[in-house]
C-alpha cells in the first residue's frame, strides 16, 4: 500500500541517504513547467511566432502517445492519422521558410 507522496509507508523510515524525492514532485513538475515555458517565449524573441507554434505541437502527440501507450487509454489508430496531419503541417511550416 502506498504512503500520502506515492512512496511505502516504511520507506520514510529507512536510513537511505538520500533524501525522500517523492515529496518534492510537485516542486519539480513547477520548476519544469515554468522552464518549458521560458524558452518558449525565449524561443518567440529568436524567430517567428508561427515557426515556434507549429514546433510545439509534436508536444501534444506525445502526450496523446504516452496516454495511449503508457496508461492504457486506447484509440491508437485515430492518434497515429492525427499525428499524421500534425507532422504534415510541421513540416509543410519547415519546408516554407
Amino acid at each position: 500500500m502506498l504512503g500520502q507522496f506515492g512512496t511505502r509507508p516504511d520507506a520514510a523510515n529507512s536510513s537511505s541517504s538520500l533524501p525522500n524525492l517523492a515529496k518534492f514532485r510537485h516542486l519539480t513538475a513547477s520548476a519544469i513547467n515554468l522552464t518549458a515555458y521560458l524558452l518558449v517565449l525565449f524561443a518567440f524573441r529568436l524567430s517567428k511566432a508561427s515557426y515556434v507554434v507549429a514546433g510545439r505541437e509534436p508536444s501534444i502527440v506525445l502526450s496523446a502517445l504516452i496516454g495511449s501507450l503508457w496508461m492504457n487509454e486506447g484509440g491508437l489508430l485515430p492518434l497515429l492519422a492525427g499525428a499524421a496531419v500534425v507532422l504534415a503541417g510541421v513540416v509543410c511550416v519547415a519546408l516554407a521558410r
